[in-house]
């Protein structure tokens, strides 16, 4: 039972990294969008 538990924590630990991830990821590319979006408004 306790390594089923065990188990389970260290994924929902891996998968809080993953969306950390994602998130930088979504944000980063949002930002690149803005500045792709600023440039073509000529600012």
């Amino acid at each position: 039972m306790s390594h089923c538990v065990k188990w389970l924590h260290e994924s929902a630990n891996k998968l809080d990294l993953v969306i950390v991830k994602v998130r930088i990821f979504i944000m980063s590319v949002d930002l690149f969008d803005s500045g792709k979006f600023l440039l073509s408004c000529g600012i």
